[in-house]
């Protein structure tokens, strides 16, 4: 398999060829491949390059792993012992997802969006990933979730999801999560659901497809939680959990039904069927079983978990813990008697006078949830009310201000019309008296010439009298000779 991947995996085979490394490699032995930047691996965005893995963060550093599709299966990317992200997270970080590991080129151009929920409460910043473009895309309250949504709660905050058959997914501040799969079918009574945490806090809460399931009496789990450190089944449950980067590890509490949980590579079980029971997957990979969490790791969980919120979508998951925490202690019960031989009927009594004390609790929580949903309805009435005068004011003036507007651009034009009138009598007057000065000027130049002929007729008068004299004369004169 000449790659540059080969030198940085670990299993306990002599170079097997992939189909049989596949066929033969149980869990324990799955190969690993060593990465010191662990901060790229929960972080960073992964494509596939022909058969290499890309992973680049958001500085725009790469890590490039050679060969990466070519290995049937591919190896646990690993940065402490037991610690790392798996193939099949891998899979679920994919921008551009391919089909199999083994193709590679081009994604195919159409993936088909599937809804699978929506967006019930959100807390501060909180992001999808394009999953064509790795590009995060800011979430709000309402907003539709897809099968394969990357979903990131930045700084305080955090996301509270609503799956189409009501299973609840919470995420907490500083997370991020894949949602995998999910799938659900109400005529066929059937369902699951699949996510990747890769940071932070979750809780978890099935909705119908857990019915389903323990309707079905159903052994194997019907939905999978995975972190970098631990595989979580779900049979019929609720439960809240954390990953924590710093330290390295992953919290489970049991709240409700039966959980399995094993390291990333389905190895070393460890079953939680009463309510507070624990477990902590450290460095090395072994959940450790607490049959009571301690009040540091909750309040560690409780620190992990989304924001308390008054949103009434939060308020319904409280009320219906109610109705769940009964069935889930009867379930508990009969689970303990087969794993623990638990359950006596003193104890059972104790849950149920417990669960009714909560329950009345719950019950004065619901009214005063409905009595300031409506002091809250009520004010934002007064509010429209308020928002609609303020509006027909302002439209009221508005009308003014056009009138006013539309008054003064008639008195600018009847003004306009009266100088343009006044400029054209001037133009008139004036045309009129240069007309009457050309009439002038004609005249006087007419009486001019007459004058002129007249002076010339005189002086030919006076000529010829004179020349007539002075024929007279030499006349005269002749006459005396």
């Amino acid at each position: 398999m000449g790659s540059d991947l080969d030198a940085g995996i670990k299993n306990n085979h002599s170079e097997p060829e992939p189909d049989s490394l596949k066929a033969e490699t149980p869990a324990a032995q799955h190969p690993e491949y060593y990465v010191d930047n662990p901060g790229l691996l929960l972080q960073g965005t992964y494509t596939q390059v022909g058969f290499d893995l890309v992973i680049t963060g958001s500085g725009g550093e790469q890590l490039v792993i050679g060969d990466y599709f070519t290995f049937q299966p591919p190896p646990n990317l690993m940065f402490a012992p037991g610690i790392g992200i798996s193939p099949v997270m891998v899979e679920g970080l994919l921008v551009q997802v391919q089909p199999e590991y083994q193709l590679a080129g081009p994604a195919p151009d159409d993936v088909p969006m599937v809804k699978i929920g929506t967006v019930s409460v959100k807390v501060g910043n909180v992001f999808r990933e394009n999953k064509t473009t790795g590009e995060k895309e800011a979430l709000s309250k309402g907003d539709d979730l897809y099968k394969g949504d990357i979903l990131s709660v930045e700084g305080l905050g955090g996301l509270y999801a609503k799956m189409t058959d009501g299973t609840r997914f919470n995420l907490g501040a500083n997370s991020r999560a894949v949602l995998k799969d999910y799938a659900f079918d109400p005529q066929a009574e059937t369902g699951t659901f699949s996510a990747h945490v890769l940071q932070g806090g979750f809780k978890y809460k099935s909705g119908l497809i857990g019915e389903f399931s323990a309707k079905r009496g159903a052994t194997d789990n019907h939905a999978t939680i995975s972190t970098p450190s631990a595989v979580i089944g779900i049979r019929g449950s609720e439960l809240e959990g954390n990953y924590d980067p710093v330290s390295l590890q992953t919290t489970v509490i049991h709240r409700s039904g039966l959980l399995t949980v094993t390291d990333i590579n389905g190895n070393n079980p460890t079953v939680l069927a009463v309510s507070g029971n624990a477990a902590t997957i450290l460095i090395g990979g072994n959940p450790q079983f607490v049959s009571q969490a301690s009040p540091q790791q909750q309040a560690a969980i409780q620190q992990a978990l989304p924001p308390a919120t008054n949103e009434e979508e939060v308020e319904d998951t409280t009320e219906e813990e109610g109705e769940e925490a009964q069935e889930g202690e009867g379930d508990e019960s009969g689970e303990g008697e087969e794993t623990e031989g638990e359950g006596d009927e003193e104890a059972s009594e104790d849950a149920e006078e417990q669960t009714g004390a909560e329950g009345e609790e719950e019950a004065e929580a619901e009214e005063d949830a409905q009595e300031e949903e409506e002091a809250e309805a009520e004010a934002e009435e007064e509010a429209e009310a308020e928002a609609e005068e303020d509006a027909q004011e302002e439209e009221a003036q508005e009308e003014e201000a056009q009138e006013e507007e539309a008054q003064e651009e008639e008195a600018q034009e009847d003004d306009a019309q009266e100088e343009a009138e006044a400029q054209e009598g001037e133009a008139q007057e004036g045309e009129a008296q240069e007309a009457e000065g050309e009439q002038a000027a004609e005249d006087a130049q007419e009486g001019d010439a007459q004058e002129g002929e007249s002076a010339e007729g005189d002086a030919a008068v006076e000529a010829e009298s004179a020349g007539a004299e002075d024929a007279g004369a030499e006349d005269a004169g002749a006459e005396d000779a």
